[in-house]
């Protein structure tokens, strides 16, 4: 039995993609990723501390 994702979820995968691209230290990639979590709708906090992680990356 599937599942479809919802935004929340496809929100969550890309964060947990753009901190292991980090961590293997590659920080475009994780750029990349974080800007795609951005794409769909979270809370202002989520968003703040996206925006954070892309700054200081």
């Amino acid at each position: 039995m599937t599942r479809q994702l919802d935004n929340f979820d496809r929100r969550k995968n890309y964060i947990i993609l753009a901190e292991n691209a980090y961590l293997q230290g590659n920080r475009e990639k994780a750029v990349k990723f974080y800007i795609r979590a951005l794409k769909f709708k979270g809370s202002k906090t989520d968003n703040i501390q996206i925006l954070y992680n892309i700054a200081i990356r």
